[in-house]
């Protein structure tokens, strides 16, 4: 489903990574940005969003994960994208070659066919829309020259910190069981940096603050965690 983004004011990520992505949509109007699931990629997509004025017109698009034995290519996928917001109905594609520089599309697709990357470059690659891929998928080598790629492999300890203690009162000592940088590092190599699991101990910490302890928090043999 095509949708207009409406911003998270609580997302916040730290600058070098904001003007990494800028540069890269400075440069060039396709990035495509891939990751393990759970490394924080649409948070820190969103908080680029948040922090910029360049765009007008932003929206997402996600494919669903496709479970069949048959690919879901991004071609038609696009083709077939719902434009809600125009009277006539036309092919998707022609509207998105249309597009400013202000505006921005950002798509969802956990895993990118061979196929979806020769689409991107025949069909989007110097057009003035500026388009950014989340993905699971690493960029073939073949297409490293022509498509901006960034391979995310964890947010930086100020974000991951900034996640886990949102709408949390870090100032008062019993309200938060971790104090010092050295303990949040360590939990987070305890779960590998997983955004998924520091969103879940935000709640938890904020609902439930009796649940978790420093001492529960730091024991990795406390933990029932994998990363696969």
């Amino acid at each position: 489903l095509l949708t207009p983004y409406v911003p998270d004011k609580n997302i916040s990520v730290s600058g070098e990574m904001i003007k990494l992505i800028d540069t890269y949509l400075s440069s060039s109007n396709i990035l495509i940005l891939s990751g393990m699931p759970g490394i924080g990629k649409d948070y820190l997509i969103n908080a680029y969003i948040n922090s910029t004025n360049r765009f007008d017109e932003i929206s997402r698009y996600s494919i669903p994960v496709n479970h069949s034995d048959h690919p879901t290519f991004l071609e038609q996928e696009l083709k077939d994208m719902p434009f809600q917001f125009y009277e006539k109905q036309e092919n998707a594609i022609s509207i998105l070659q249309e597009k400013t520089e202000h505006t921005l599309l950002v798509i969802r697709k956990e895993l990118l066919d061979k196929e979806d990357y020769r689409f991107l470059v025949n069909t989007f690659l110097n057009y003035n829309i500026r388009i950014i891929i989340i993905t699971s998928s690493v960029t073939p080598t073949n297409y490293l020259d022509v498509l901006q790629t960034y391979y995310l492999t964890s947010l930086d300890t100020v974000t991951l910190k900034s996640i886990l203690t949102a709408k949390c009162d870090t100032n008062t000592p019993d309200s938060f069981p971790l104090a010092t940088d050295n303990e949040f590092k360590s939990l987070f190599k305890i779960v590998d940096n997983n955004i998924f699991v520091l969103s879940l101990l935000n709640k938890i910490i904020r609902t439930q603050p009796d649940k978790l302890t420093k001492v529960a928090l730091l024991d990795e043999s406390s933990w029932i965690w994998t990363s696969t």
